[in-house]
């Protein structure tokens, strides 16, 4: 047996509170007819996701006007406990004059972008939100 640990279904509420404490997930995308997971820098603007995936002009062309996964989540081993929030939803390219970035919440890191616009920032409106906690292993029994 493996010691797998049923995951406890968060609402979308608890989904987002959690999202806004991480600033790294992944992405799912399609490359080449490829399905590829890469790591991007995210915030959040209401319920909707903005990425930033860097300079690479394919990843950003694989980011708009597709249906993406997004995936971001938190473990920490001392404790065996964690949490994963996995999105699915349209991606298409913004325009962050047009938006009010949430107070307290950092910019998405990205390269210099052209005035008023960022061609390198996606914006994933979810359309699917679900996210689970790990509650941790149950104490081992002691050897006899």
């Amino acid at each position: 047996m493996l010691g797998l640990d049923p995951v406890e279904p968060m609402t979308e509420e608890e989904c987002l509170a959690l999202l806004a404490t991480e600033r790294v997930g992944r992405v799912s995308v399609s490359m080449s007819a490829m399905p590829v997971i890469l790591p991007v820098r995210f915030s959040l603007v209401g319920r909707d996701i903005l990425v930033a995936p860097g300079a690479d002009p394919r990843v950003c062309d694989a980011l708009t006007d597709t249906v993406v996964a997004f995936e971001a989540g938190h473990f920490d081993p001392a404790d065996d406990r964690g949490w994963s929030v996995m999105v699915v939803g349209w991606s298409s390219r913004v325009d962050l004059a047009g938006h009010d970035i949430r107070a307290g919440s950092p910019p998405v890191a990205s390269p210099a972008p052209a005035p008023g616009t960022d061609e390198r920032v996606r914006m994933l409106r979810p359309s699917v939100m679900a996210g689970g906690r790990f509650a941790g292993a149950p104490a081992r029994p002691t050897p006899r």
